[in-house]
């Protein structure tokens, strides 16, 4: 499967871009002590620098084992908190998926078409359910949708509307 790290998901992670390469320990060594000066210093300073590498660098491991599916479910969370924080009452559906739009769009994330095309149509009726494909940069995202019910309340007009990534 390939791994896919985008600078989306670095920035959304917070790692600071110095933490993502390792520092190159020849190019330390060799300044500071020099392979012709002394050798075996030189060997300890790499071998120093190595394993520093390997302690600040965990996060960065963990980074690099990170798939599509892992990125999609860290981004999942992140805007279905989103949602959650809007509440659950509003004026009209359609003026609810235009938030919903603006979420996702900040994280690179689209309402689709089944057929890959951007989402068009808007929903009417007192009450429904709808589940609506998501895609990215590189197509449909497999087993993910937006889903959203809705529920026209009698006295006030207003919507009840529950929605989350799936």
């Amino acid at each position: 499967m390939k791994e896919i790290i985008s600078n989306n998901f670095i920035k959304l992670a917070k790692i600071p871009k110095k933490d993502l390469e390792p520092t190159n320990p020849f190019a330390v060594c060799e300044t500071t002590v020099g392979k012709k000066k002394n050798s075996k210093k030189f060997e300890r300073c790499i071998k120093d620098i190595k394993k520093q590498n390997r302690k600040k660098h965990k996060k960065t491991a963990q980074i690099n084992s990170l798939n599509k599916n892992n990125l999609v479910q860290f981004l999942r969370k992140k805007i279905n908190h989103e949602i959650s924080d809007l509440g659950n009452y509003f004026k009209g559906i359609n003026d609810y998926l235009t938030i919903i739009k603006n979420i996702m769009s900040k994280y690179k994330i689209y309402l689709s078409q089944e057929d890959g095309t951007d989402f068009e149509g808007f929903f009417t009726g007192e009450k429904g359910r709808a589940e609506i494909d998501l895609k990215d940069k590189n197509g449909i995202i497999n087993n993910s949708f937006f889903v959203m019910e809705w529920y026209k309340m009698p006295e006030s007009l207003n919507y009840e509307i529950i929605g989350y990534l799936s």
